[in-house]
């Protein structure tokens, strides 16, 4: 499993791994942007970053790695 195997570092908070599958870290792409760790900044993030990645590739595949994230999954 190469998921979690970092092939490359893109940017703070962003990284490919050796499968060409990108993460984002939220909390290091928040902090990078002087941004405190709240919940309501996480959610932001995770709907901007979505968006983008949807809008650039409609057909993307975006796994969420926490349930609370996933606007899919009901808690």
């Amino acid at each position: 499993d190469n998921r979690n195997k970092m092939k490359r570092r893109i940017s703070p908070g962003i990284w490919e791994d050796k499968d060409g599958a990108i993460h984002w870290s939220i909390p290091e792409l928040l902090e990078h942007v002087g941004l405190p760790f709240t919940e309501e900044n996480r959610k932001a993030a995770i709907q901007m970053l979505k968006d983008m990645m949807l809008e650039q590739n409609k057909d993307a595949t975006i796994i969420y790695r926490s349930s609370e994230d996933d606007p899919g999954t009901k808690l």
